[in-house]
């Protein structure tokens, strides 16, 4: 899957990185200390680089508004720990199967939390483009 399959959805501002379109944008990296992972017995640290569109970064985050409150966005490094964790406990081919299903309800006015996507799209938005 490419950047064309889900391209930055309306609301969405920014380029995809410093250097424009293709370019890329580097989230801080969750560990350990951020709360977010258990390393009681897990000595060994896998570190990727996982490129991203804004549709994805939405979309993962969107899955999750019976979880998640207003609030949990508030900082850019939250935004980036919330997608990371959905993409480790859900999978990419999941946001992916999400960001489709988004693309297909929402011109039909299906969409379980439309309010919740709005708000999703902003702040991806504000991250992308540094705006935070």
């Amino acid at each position: 899957m490419d950047q064309q399959d889900h391209p930055m959805p309306a609301g969405v501002t920014g380029a995809a990185g410093p250097s424009g379109p293709g370019g890329t944008d580097a989230s801080p990296v969750p560990t350990v200390r951020s709360w977010l992972f258990d390393g009681e017995g897990r000595p060994h640290v896998v570190r990727i680089e996982l490129p991203l569109s804004a549709g994805e970064m939405v979309a993962a985050l969107y899955g999750e508004h019976e979880h998640l409150m207003p609030a949990d966005l508030d900082t850019d490094e939250e935004v980036w720990e919330h997608i990371a964790v959905v993409i480790v406990q859900d999978g990419l081919k999941a946001v992916e199967q999400l960001a489709d299903m988004i693309d297909a309800q929402e011109p039909c006015r299906s969409l379980a939390a439309p309010e919740w996507l709005a708000l999703c799209r902003h702040r991806v938005g504000e991250v992308i483009a540094g705006t935070t």
